[in-house]
């Protein structure tokens, strides 16, 4: 039988080096181990001829498609990025934002999609039932970093139509995925009234913020590094939180 719970993360070799990318994996590995969950860990060079010379930021959609056939019966999969951290092993993400009644007190209904002078807001009555799609939306866009997908018909369209060539290839998209997301909802209906936005919080609280509410405080489930890349921080972010991790 299988978990209902996939953790996905790709690893980037040309970006860290073995130490730091071990770290990832065992923070994805103790977690996983905890609450009985599965793990499908993957490096983005396996999916070079997929990408077809898109950046490596795009290699989590089919490493999400490769996932989902590697274990068809799981129900969620759950993508954390390599810089990306499990801060609170205790919390079980199926008790904190995945069953209903806990999805219920998350959701953000009626919120402003990024950019907000679209004037795009999500669904007012949506039920959680019918949601499919679970990620944060900080004050500058869509967090890809830590999202959450249910398995189903819905997950095959919706990856589908966030890796179509014409995104990948076009300037406004090619070089974010998160961008090309947001664009998604902001244009596809069918996509979000079948998302959940929900706060930084939540799922992806993040090291640096011109938002507060988007910061990581002690306690909080997930921390993101989003960003940290073009602030050529990540390894010096990665390891200050890891030491706290040790230190927890």
């Amino acid at each position: 039988e299988a978990p209902q719970v996939i953790i996905v993360t790709a690893l980037d070799t040309e970006r860290y080096n073995n130490d730091h990318l071990s770290k990832v994996v065992q923070n994805r590995k103790d977690y996983a181990e905890h609450h009985g969950y599965g793990l499908y860990i993957r490096y983005i060079t396996d999916f070079e001829n997929t990408l077809d010379s898109s950046p490596s930021v795009w290699a989590k959609v089919p490493m999400m498609r490769a996932a989902i056939a590697q274990y068809p019966n799981a129900k969620y999969f759950w993508y954390l990025d390599e810089d990306a951290l499990i801060m609170d092993e205790q919390k079980d993400i199926y008790d904190h934002i995945l069953k209903p009644e806990a999805l219920e007190k998350v959701i953000r209904r009626n919120a402003p999609l990024v950019p907000v002078e679209y004037g795009i807001n999500t669904h007012q009555f949506t039920s959680v039932d019918t949601i499919r799609l679970i990620i944060a939306q900080s004050v500058t866009g869509m967090l890809t970093s830590s999202f959450v997908l249910v398995n189903d018909d819905f997950a095959s369209y919706f990856l589908d139509i966030w890796f179509d060539r014409l995104y990948r290839s076009h300037s406004d998209f090619a070089n974010s995925e998160s961008r090309t997301l947001s664009h998604i909802l902001l244009w596809h209906r069918t996509v979000l009234e079948r998302t959940a936005l929900v706060s930084t919080k939540a799922l992806a609280s993040l090291s640096q913020s011109f938002a507060p509410y988007d910061l990581y405080t002690e306690g909080d489930f997930v921390l993101s590094l989003e960003g940290c890349l073009g602030r050529e921080s990540c390894l010096e972010e990665f390891d200050k939180y890891w030491t706290l991790l040790e230190q927890s």
